[in-house]
């Protein structure tokens, strides 16, 4: 529905408790059985965020190297 080329990222909660599982066999079978979008699903990376502060750890790197980031309208003239 919203074309997530750039990945799919699970995050918080039970995700990183359970990562062999989302690595599985079945979970990948799972994910990418959406018929008529199968080929579709086989090509979206899916990732597990592992981190236990993912945000603090994305601040830092905002505060860090700001230049790296684009936000919506960052880049907008009148």
């Amino acid at each position: 529905m919203f074309s997530a080329t750039g990945g799919v990222y699970l995050a918080g909660g039970i995700a990183p408790r359970i990562v062999q599982a989302l690595r599985g066999d079945a979970y990948n079978a799972a994910f990418e059985d959406k018929p008529p979008f199968r080929e579709a699903m086989q090509s979206i990376p899916r990732f597990v965020v592992t981190r236990p502060e993912p945000a603090i750890d994305g601040l830092a790197a905002l505060l860090c190297a700001g230049n790296r980031f684009l936000f919506a309208g960052q880049d907008w003239r009148a």
